[in-house]
């Protein structure tokens, strides 16, 4: 299928909005026409999830349908981990799946503030051995906007629910994305061993929104913890060097403070962790060579008779 991007071609059997590509994604905007409708409401420190976007500068679908794309699409490095006997080696198993969600990211547009009481459904086909992977999510809140969803993946007993919330505020020229929200992961086979992540993605910051070229950096801090096991991780975000994204942290037994690793990458590439003696560095994951499920939707008769 044609995209209308020259060398460009959209894969088969897409059924996101968020994984589609073509013209319509990247068109360029003229800034000034659509600027003057709203640029006087902005302030420094200014909420912008209270100001009413051009829709010139947002996306055909919601914040709902972006949640879903990312967290169906690589669910599948879960599966097995019922199989892994060493517990430290369940939590990395865990922390590789969480740091999946954090990709290199490209600056189009924004997606739609999903309205109150919207939810989103859609899931990943059983290949035959895993079972499928059902997301389910809903707009809780409109002010402040709360999203909450849940995955889960019956064949390997694997549930997660989250709440995720954003605000927006302007800096001159970038805008600073703050997120809030916990999530869990269990896994059910194991004496229901739960995981806990302190948010659900790290804060985002957009840089030149304005003027210059717009790139996004993952900021700030996020830790997973797991009481069962005794261990926890604790990540840092942060732009090393202009549009290099890293992420830095360490992996540790949280009831005597001892380091079993540390983490060190870059975000939507390679990320390693390493004992702090030294030695038998290891690659925890590469995201950029994994490869993305794809997440399809019920036709609406079926939906409406559920």
């Amino acid at each position: 299928m044609s995209t209308g991007v020259v060398g460009q071609e959209e894969p088969k059997h897409v059924f996101s909005n968020v994984a589609k590509v073509g013209e319509w994604k990247t068109r360029k905007i003229n800034l000034w026409s659509v600027m003057r409708s709203f640029v006087s409401q902005l302030k420094l420190g200014q909420d912008m999830t209270k100001i009413s976007l051009p829709a010139e500068l947002c996306h055909p679908y919601t914040m709902l349908e972006v949640m879903s794309y990312r967290e169906t699409t690589l669910f599948k490095l879960l599966f097995g981990i019922n199989e892994v006997t060493d517990p430290t080696e369940r939590f990395l198993r865990v922390l590789k799946w969480h740091l999946s969600m954090v990709r290199q990211e490209n600056f189009e547009k924004k997606p739609f503030n999903p309205v109150l009481g919207e939810t989103h459904i859609s899931f990943v086909d059983d290949d035959g051995k895993n079972g499928s992977v059902e997301f389910i999510s809903e707009q809780v809140s409109h002010h402040p906007p709360v999203s909450a969803f849940s995955v889960k993946n019956d064949k390997h007993n694997l549930d997660v629910w989250a709440n995720i919330s954003f605000s927006v505020k302007f800096g001159g020229n970038s805008a600073t994305i703050a997120t809030s929200g916990g999530a869990s992961l269990k896994i059910g086979n194991l004496g229901d061993e739960l995981y806990e992540m302190s948010r659900c993605i790290p804060n985002m910051m957009v840089r030149n929104v304005v003027w210059g070229t717009k790139y996004i950096i993952w900021e700030g801090d996020l830790t997973m913890t797991c009481k069962k096991t005794g261990l926890e991780a604790h990540l840092v975000f942060s732009e090393a060097k202009k549009q290099e994204n890293r992420v830095e942290g360490t992996i540790k037994n949280a009831s005597t403070g001892e380091i079993l690793f540390n983490l060190a990458g870059v975000c939507g590439s390679e990320i390693f962790i390493e004992p702090p003696s030294g030695g038998d560095k290891r690659l925890l994951l590469d995201v950029s060579k994994e490869e993305y499920d794809c997440p399809k939707y019920l036709p609406v008769c079926m939906v409406c008779r559920s």
